[in-house]
């Protein structure tokens, strides 16, 4: 029972401090090499869901600032054989106008973790990376990132939390990412134990 109710207050804290970070997390336009920009959801056409496009409107508007001078968009595929999320983010981000030849895309990544890991190729470890991402999820991908070798991080939120229509937070999305630091701390120790030779544990 002692361990079922020190679980349940650590997922709470863990909850709390999510919202606090998210409602907190100052405006502001930081200078950088590479603006790295995260997927959130795509359907199996290609049309991305509204947190990406927001997502990819902050991004777009960092560069088109003189943020950064490269733009990276990491993102899966809904389906096996459909569209990859980095690449339509791109589509999007040059209709913002990015230019095509300042933007680098993955499109295998299922997972913060994978963001992460797939997008390495695409990035200098001594990179300043302006990660952009939800303000929620901002605390998750720094560390998966950090994880991965960048050390250099200055995190920017597209939005602060994921609403329902009415306005109200989405308290199903908070749940979930609280599930999910813990579920990314799991995976990326199993993935370390194997010696990185196993990227599906990262899904």
């Amino acid at each position: 029972m002692r361990l079922i109710m020190a679980g349940i207050a650590v997922l709470a804290l863990t909850a709390t401090g999510i919202v606090i970070f998210a409602v907190m997390h100052p405006e502001h336009t930081p200078k950088g090499d590479v603006i790295v920009v995260l997927g959130a959801g795509m359907d199996a056409d290609g049309t991305l869901h509204r947190s990406t496009i927001n997502r990819v409107e902050r991004g777009a508007a960092l560069f088109n600032a003189g943020a950064a001078a490269r733009i990276h968009f990491s993102g899966g595929r809904a389906v096996p054989d459909g569209p990859g999320a980095g690449d339509m983010m791109a589509q999007l981000a040059v209709s913002l106008g990015v230019p095509a030849d300042a933007i680098t895309t993955e499109n295998g990544s299922l997972s913060t973790l994978q963001n992460a890991l797939f997008s390495r190729p695409y990035l200098n470890t001594n990179d300043r990376v302006i990660l952009v991402t939800e303000g929620f999820h901002l605390p998750r991908a720094a560390a998966s990132f950090w994880w991965m070798g960048m050390r250099d991080l200055h995190i920017v939120h597209s939005t602060r939390l994921r609403r329902e229509a009415n306005g109200s937070i989405n308290l199903r999305m908070i749940g979930r990412e609280t599930a999910a630091v813990w579920f990314n701390l799991g995976r990326a120790i199993m993935w370390s134990a194997t010696g990185g030779n196993n990227d599906n544990l990262l899904q």
